[in-house]
Order: C-alpha cells, then structure tokens, then sequence
C-alpha cells in the first residue's frame, strides 16, 4: 500500500490526535481533530503487506487504523511527529514554501526503513572514496559516544534510523516545551514536563547514534548524519548548550564519508517534495551559474511537483553552517569551511536544488557564508596567537631553551589600530591582511544571483550579516569603540534589516547574530530596535531568544557601568556561554 505524507496527515484518514502542546497520555485514543500540515509536500513510501492479507471468507473487522503507528507506537509519539511535520517549516526555513527539504530527505528514511531492517546504506551514496584514517576517525566517534567497534552493520543502519526518528521528536518536544513556557504560569508544570520529555529525548538519540557509529556503514549513512543534525537543532533550541560533542561528531561521519568534497561528488540528487521555491519563480528556476542564463534544453528544469535534493550534500550544508556560526563563541577555526579548502561549497551539479539551497534554508547567499567563515577564522586565528614556551623539557627531562620561540611576541590584533604600522614592523603583515579583508567585505554584493529574481528576505539577510561582519572587523581588528560612528551606522543597518525581514515578511529564520553583534554596540534609540528584533524572532525562535537576550543585556550592563570586556566575546567568556545560536 502506497500512502503520502499529506495522506497521514488528513482528517479522514489520521487517527484525529491533536498536535497542539499537550503531554498527552501514551497509550488510549485522544479527542479532537488534527489540522492537516504540509499536504503539498509529497514523500512516498511503500508498505506493502504490512498489515498482512484477509483470506476471501473472512469479514474484516473494522478498526481506525493510524498509519503511523508502525513507526511512532503511542499516541504521545504521533501528536510529536504530527507537530514536527505541521511546525518545522515556519522553525526551520528563512523562506518557508510548500516544499521543505529538511522533512523531505528525513521521514522517507524512517517511513522507508523502519518497518522492515535495510541490509544496504540508504540510498544517495555512490561508494565515496574512503578517508586515509578511516580507522582512527572511526576510533573516534566510538570514543565521543562510548561505543566500541561492531561487526553488525545492520544493526547500527537500524540504530541510526532510531537516532533520526528519536532526533525528530525532540526537536517537536522543545518546540512545544518552549510554546508552553510562552503561554505563561498556567502552564509552567506542562512546560517543564516537556522539556524534560526533550532531553530524554536526545539523550536516547545520542545512545542510538553512539550504536550506529559501531561500524563503517553505520558512519557513512544519512540517517546517522541527519541525526546529528536533529540533534543539534535541539541544542540550538534548548538555548545554545552542550552541542559541541554532537557538532564534532557531526564532523568526524562527515571526515569518514570522504570529507565535504566527495559528498558532494558521490552524492545523487533524487526528487523530493512538492512545489518550488519562493525564491526564483518562473521557467527559468536554475540558470548557469557562469553565464546566468537559463540551462541547455536537455538539463534539468524546474519541478512543479518537487525539486532534486541530494540527502548528504543537504545535511553537509547545514552542518557547516551550524560548524561556521558555532566559531563566534568557541573561537575555533571554521572545520568543514577553512581557508583555501572551499571550492566544494560552490561546485556539484548546479542544475538542481543545491544552486540556491543555502540561500532558501537559511536566508543568506552561500557566498557570504563563506567569507564569514574566512572573517571568523582570521580574527580567532590572531585574537589570541598561542604562545610558545620559552622552556621545553626534553626526553631526558632536562629544561632546555626553546629555540623555536620568536624573539619577539607574535602580533595579535590588540595592537593594531587603523593607522598602519611602521615600515618594518612586525604588524605590517597583520595589519595588511585586516585591510584586504575589511575592503572585501565593503565591496561584497548579493553574488550571482540576478537581483530581479533574488526573494526580498535574502537580500534583507545578506545585507545584515554584511553589516555584522564590518562591525566584527571593526571592533575586533582595528580596536575602534562601540561609539564610533562607523560602529554606530552599522550597527544601525544591521537591526534595520533584521526588523525589516521580521516584521514585513515574517522570516526571522537564521537572523539572531546580526542582532547579538549589533546590539552589544548599541546606545539609546538603537537598543529599542534591538529589543524589538529579539522579540519578533521568538514567533519563529525558541529559547536560543533567552540565551541571546542574556548576552546583550550583560553587555549593555558593563557599557553603562564603564567596565571592561564590554564586548559579546568577553561575556561569553566570562560567564561559559559556549553556545550555538543561529
């Protein structure tokens, strides 16, 4: 029997459970209707003989069968699934459409798998070429999760699909844990039960993807990856905390795949959901990303009924998106987007969803994702430059000179200003590569794009993640005040557009560290704009809003006060808010 997602979900045919935030009981029926979510998204999948056969002499009994009971068995489960379904576009896209990638790739995998145990990879894969230290990676994430090296491939494939399914209804349980919170005292003791219905759910996730990355076909399927990713969207709800294991093990399956070039390589593109994009309308969905104008005859056009997603390249995107950002607060290195390791970001086959993938999920261009990733990494890199012992101890353990230690302090950006350094000084170099950077970002336009095609909330997010990225510089690499004027105007510009793409077109998606690096600038007038950005990003936000207002008022409280480490970095520092937030 062949069924749809829009089937599981319609009144008629699901069991009338109602997904509105509700503990729920986890077995017995539920009253009430639900509404029915995504029905223009197609995902397809097979369960022939499932409910086994009636002989021709038998008289079926009649029972309201739930189709989903298969894969989710108590009614608590279903009513979070159906919230996942019915919420996750409006909480996981800048530009929200009929067709939602993310729940396209993800419950074909469950819906496809869960009844009966697969004995291959999910498909998407094309046989990458194996990483050099598969073993030693592999080592790895058996460490991160506890887990020790299985032959039972099959197994961890099942395990995987678990974590996923598991990963799914805790995004669901934190978004409903955070709509009750909203809703005030009435529902503080529903509210906390579900947040903690949340946790256990990730915990359980992480125990089944720990199981799954017992083997090498465990690592390389997409369900493991998709898990992580799920997973951290529940960390990035929950307020930001303890992602970075998930994150690093994210990382270590994306390193055993082949690393970010070979997915996308040997990753097929198959079609997903329904409609298109709001982004680009009309005939000429894709265009040559050379010339920019409309594909040959023969390649691939726009789908009215979907789009070509490839599962691996989708969860790699967000994945460095999730890894990049996360460099504001752990002051590491970009891992998946370093300097002079991204072709892979702007190659594969342009004739599919992937051309403006980045610009739909997460409302800015792929390119200026990239110089972000390039800015963040120069100013972690020279920040703080690590300082070589002057003594190290040899084999013997005798104290020895260490000769490998500059004469001179390494430069670091605390000493450079705007005004270049002496001929011959050892910040020449430094202060050099800041100014390339700075007139980069100053000169940085949409990309390729054709601006008559380009959807408004894009423009609005690259504009205000430009702005961020001139103050970063500003206020990191050249040491100017928070007051300065330049700081001022961009600070201005960036809430500007962060308020325009909230309250004008309701796609406040992805926009939350324009406004945390742009409101720890802020003086007077400009912090009402601040507060009134945060606020209009909890309709589409969770509690990641708390964690950002925290950073920002802390800030603003040391700005008044005249004390020092009035900057976002020093907060986060100071009070270990390592977090992840988009």
């Amino acid at each position: 029997m062949d069924l749809t997602m829009s089937q599981l979900l319609e009144d008629g045919y699901a069991s009338g459970v109602d997904s509105s935030p509700s503990m729920g009981s986890s077995d017995g029926d539920s009253s009430g209707k639900s509404a029915a979510g995504e029905n223009d998204m197609v995902v397809s999948y097979r369960r022939s003989g499932q409910w086994g056969s009636l002989s021709p002499t038998t008289r079926p009994i009649v029972v309201d069968l739930d189709p989903l009971e298969p894969f989710f068995k108590t009614v608590q489960e279903r009513n979070l699934i159906r919230h996942y379904v019915q919420t996750s576009t409006k909480l996981m896209m800048a530009l929200p459409s009929s067709l939602n990638p993310i729940l396209s790739v993800h419950l074909p995998i469950i819906l496809s798998n869960m009844a009966t145990a697969p004995t291959t990879p999910p498909q998407g894969l094309v046989s990458p070429p194996t990483s050099p230290d598969v073993n030693g990676q592999l080592a790895l994430a058996q460490q991160q999760n506890g887990f020790t090296l299985s032959s039972e491939g099959n197994q961890s494939l099942n395990a995987s699909i678990e974590a996923l399914r598991l990963s799914l209804l805790g995004v669901a349980a934190i978004h409903q844990a955070y709509l009750l919170a909203k809703s005030g005292d009435v529902n503080r003791e529903a509210a906390s039960n579900m947040w903690k219905l949340a946790a256990n759910l990730r915990v359980m996730a992480s125990r089944s993807l720990g199981l799954a990355v017992s083997t090498i076909e465990g690592c390389r399927s997409d369900a493991a990856l998709g898990a992580c990713v799920s997973i951290a969207l529940i960390d990035i709800f929950a307020g930001g905390y303890n992602y970075a294991s998930n994150l690093d093990l994210g990382k270590t399956l994306i390193t055993l795949r082949g690393g970010p070039a070979a997915i996308v390589r040997y990753s097929i593109a198959s079609v997903q959901g329904e409609g298109d994009s709001p982004t680009f309308k009309g005939p000429n969905h894709f265009v040559d990303s050379g010339s920019g104008s409309p594909p040959k005859e023969n390649a691939p056009k726009a789908l009215v009924k979907g789009a070509l997603i490839s599962t691996g390249r989708l969860l790699l995107e967000i994945l460095t998106v999730y890894d990049t950002f996360s460099t504001l607060t752990s002051g590491q290195q970009p891992a998946l987007l370093r300097p002079g390791e991204t072709a892979w970001w702007f190659e594969g086959d342009q004739n599919n969803y992937h051309l403006y993938s980045v610009e739909n999920k997460f409302g800015m261009s792929r390119s200026i994702v990239e110089l972000f990733a390039r800015v963040s990494s120069f100013l972690n890199r020279h920040r703080h430059p690590p300082e070589r012992p002057s003594v190290i101890v040899t084999a013997g353990g005798n104290p020895t000179p260490n000769s490998s230690r500059p004469s001179t302090p390494t430069p670091s950006l605390s000493s450079l200003t705007e005004l270049p350094p002496p001929a011959g000084s050892p910040l020449s170099t430094l202060h050099a590569e800041a100014c390339a950077l700075l007139r980069e970002i100053e000169a940085w336009n949409d990309g390729p794009i054709p601006v008559d095609q380009m959807h408004p909330r894009v423009k609005f997010g690259n504009y205000a993640l430009k702005s961020a990225l001139l103050i970063l510089m500003l206020r990191e690499a050249f040491n100017l005040s928070p007051s300065d004027p330049r700081v001022q105007k961009c600070a201005e510009m960036t809430l500007l557009a962060a308020l325009k793409a909230s309250a004008d077109f309701a796609m406040s998606v992805d926009l939350t560290w324009p406004v945390i690096i742009a409101g720890c600038q802020c003086f007077g007038p400009l912090r009402a704009y601040t507060i009134r950005a945060l606020e209009g990003f909890r309709k589409q936000c969770c509690f990641e809003i708390d964690t950002s207002e925290a950073i920002v008022s802390e800030v603003w409280r040391r700005l008044d006060a005249g004390l020092p480490r009035a900057d976002f970095r020093s907060v986060v520092e100071d009070n270990n808010l390592r977090v992840l937030i988009l």
